[in-house]
């Protein structure tokens, strides 16, 4: 049989084939009630025949096969009247559409006739309505799915103009202007969002970890689906019709292409992963004998190469591994080393870049934190044995020179002149090395003034570790 859905809302069941028998009959499923009833049979019994809609409410039967097991071709047709209950001559008329489509977002015109209903407060005919208002129903082709749209603006009886039409899905549609509860004639109208374009994208290349906020600009980039890159879907934090912010993720190195999906389809550009280094490289030691090296894995990296310094320039590999974390048992006490890493993929013979070098000096503090503790002059001791460690690093500098050489416990007050030489000759080694200045708490410590703070110590013991 055949279901075909009506303009009042109905469904036409009609034909079809039973055991042996070719049915002629015909039923109306009301959506609203749930029922099927009878309704006029068709003139010949069919089976595997068509049934189209036409644009004026009526059902156009044709073809198909009637009679006994092996069926005869019928080149007949048949037309179902669904039977309104208004004469033609009160349908509004569409004599002007948008037929060669209609674009999202934007608003539908037409033009025609009787589109300023009649409006009555109370009485009146069955023929006559409540309100003159007008309503455009839009009908897709393909599932038969209804949309109702008002007016935007003040209409007239010859003109029409809806409000926006957004978020329909592209495809054909049946268009009807319904007034007083009667519809036009359907007119067949294709409804599109517009093709997007892409015309820069932001940087255009990144690492291979992804990560990297990439702004892709354009035209008509909404409403947005998504954004993919070599078919993997990346995270949107801004959109609009012009511009999209996405997050890249992580791939193979390469060129991928960068598609950004939309309801008016897909548009493409390039988007080019480069194998990088490591972002960043950390050596902590963990006794005056090991030293603990992390770092960031590198997506699809094979292999990592972890190279040491002991003069601040010579650099020896001294561990390929598979991936983080590296412990150095080669180190000795009250010693520091600068170690960095660099990336490894087998497959391609390809090596990154080494990381930019991190600092780890071999000298145990005592009281790791200075949760609630005093000053010590042990603390002060140490430190300036990691600070020489690290001049001794940066080159072979000399050994620094402090006011009171020996700090002696219970006896020896630390001092702000303590603290300021130690940042001065920890300043002097970490430029030597082309290291990031440390940052200090209390920049300036005026002497017999400032009153040295745990927080001065955990500042230079940051520059040392």
């Amino acid at each position: 049989h055949t279901a075909t859905l009506l303009p009042n809302g109905k469904v036409l069941i009609a034909g079809g084939f039973f055991g042996v028998y070719y049915l002629p009959s015909a039923e109306l499923y009301d959506p609203a009630a749930g029922t099927f009833r009878p309704t006029g049979s068709l003139a010949t019994a069919r089976y595997n025949h068509t049934a189209t809609l036409l644009p004026n409410g009526k059902v156009l039967i044709a073809g198909g096969f009637t009679g006994g097991f092996s069926g005869v071709s019928l080149t007949s047709a048949e037309l179902y009247d669904v039977g309104q209950g208004y004469l033609d001559s009160r349908r509004p008329l569409i004599s002007s559409w948008p037929f060669s489509g209609q674009a999202q977002p934007a608003t539908m015109a037409l033009g025609g006739n009787g589109f300023r209903g009649d409006s009555e407060g109370s009485s009146g005919s069955t023929s006559s309505s409540a309100t003159n208002f007008p309503l455009l129903q839009l009908q897709r082709i393909d599932n038969e799915q209804v949309f109702f749209v008002g007016p935007s603006a003040p209409w007239s009886d010859g003109s029409f103009t809806s409000t926006t039409l957004s978020g329909l899905p592209n495809g054909h549609y049946r268009v009807t202007i319904v007034t007083n509860g009667i519809p036009s004639l359907q007119r067949l109208v294709s409804v599109a969002y517009p093709t997007p374009a892409i015309t820069n994208i932001s940087p255009s290349s990144g690492s291979t970890n992804g990560g990297q906020a990439v702004t892709i600009t354009g035209t008509n980039l909404s409403p947005l689906v998504n954004v993919t890159f070599g078919g993997m879907t990346a995270a949107v934090t801004a959109s609009s019709a012009t511009s999209i912010t996405v997050t890249a993720p992580a791939s193979n190195a390469g060129t991928v292409v960068l598609a950004v999906n939309t309801a008016g389809g897909t548009a493409s550009g390039n988007y080019t992963y480069i194998f990088g280094a490591p972002t960043s490289v950390t050596a902590t030691a963990t006794t005056t004998t090991s030293v603990n090296v992390t770092w960031p894995a590198v997506f699809s990296a094979s292999s990592y190469d972890v190279a040491r310094t002991v003069d601040g320039t010579n650099y020896t590999i001294i561990a390929a591994v598979v991936g983080p974390p590296f412990q150095d048992f080669g180190v000795v006490p009250n010693t520091a080393y600068l170690y960095k890493v660099r990336a490894n993929v087998a497959a391609t013979s390809t090596t990154s870049a080494y990381t930019a070098p991190d600092l780890a000096t071999t000298v145990i503090f005592t009281d790791p934190t200075l949760s609630g503790v005093t000053v010590k002059a042990v603390h002060i001791t140490q430190l300036r044995t990691a600070v020489n460690a690290v001049l001794a690093l940066a080159g072979g500098m000399p050994a620094a020179t402090f006011t009171d050489a020996t700090i002696t416990p219970g006896v020896t007050t630390a001092k702000a002149a303590h603290v300021n030489e130690l940042r001065s000759n920890l300043n002097t080694a970490r430029s030597s090395l082309s290291l990031t200045p440390q940052s200090y708490t209390d920049t300036t410590l005026v002497v017999r003034s400032t009153l040295i703070q745990a927080q001065h110590i955990l500042d230079l013991r940051n520059g040392v570790q």
